[in-house]
């Protein structure tokens, strides 16, 4: 039986490294668990709406922050 992670927004925020939402540590873990779940085998599953609330935020940035 295949396990399946269903990603929430605030791993994909560490994950892209959106400014504000996560420290250095953190996106540290998120990318050690999302490299331990690829090493294992587990299918990590993304609902559409996490992708546009990911967007909504990187949408909010100021500055020169976007870019």
């Amino acid at each position: 039986m295949t396990t399946v992670f269903v990603v929430d927004t605030g791993y994909l925020l560490a994950l892209f490294r959106v400014p504000g939402y996560a420290t250095a540590a953190e996106e540290q873990e998120v990318f050690n668990r999302f490299d331990a779940a690829t090493d294992s085998g587990h299918e990590r599953l993304v609902p559409v709406a996490v992708i546009y609330e990911l967007a909504r935020h990187v949408a909010q940035i100021g500055g020169n922050a976007r870019q």
